[in-house]
């Protein structure tokens, strides 16, 4: 997904992507976390400063990576809690991501060549790979 490695690269610090890093992967593990249990496991463990941490959720839900989740005001009074969810797969914000997306499309490609009467795309992969690079490639075993 390019607009999330867009997002990545626009952040100036290796250390903002490293913090965006930990809470997707946290959130991807848990689900739908409340704002503050996320803030607990964060703050000052992987993130330094609360600020740090508040800017980067607000930049995660305005992009639309993760949705932000408003509960009811208790009866006691006070703030009404806050949730938070990933909705873009982790995969993306993995520094590989690069490689995680080609080695979907590569799966999708194989899909596809299945579907126009290719019986074996890994055989007719590795053929084509051969003519043109004159290099045996052993074929991907999963699908």
């Amino acid at each position: 997904m390019e607009s999330v490695q867009k997002f990545l690269n626009s952040r100036k610090s290796e250390n903002t992507r490293k913090y965006i890093r930990k809470i997707v992967n946290y959130l991807n593990k848990r689900g739908t976390v409340s704002g503050q249990e996320l803030r607990e496991a964060m703050v000052p463990k992987h993130i330094p400063r609360e600020s740090y941490f508040f800017r980067i959720i607000k930049d995660l839900a305005e992009e639309g990576f993760i949705i932000k989740i408003h509960g009811k005001t208790s009866k006691r009074g006070g703030r009404p809690q806050t949730w938070y969810r990933l909705v873009v797969p982790a995969i993306f914000f993995d520094e590989t991501a690069g490689l995680g997306r080609r080695y979907v499309e590569l799966s999708i490609a194989k899909k596809l060549l299945k579907e126009h009467g290719v019986k074996d795309p890994d055989t007719a992969i590795e053929e084509r790979f051969k003519e043109e690079y004159g290099i045996k490639i052993e074929p991907d075993t999963e699908d």
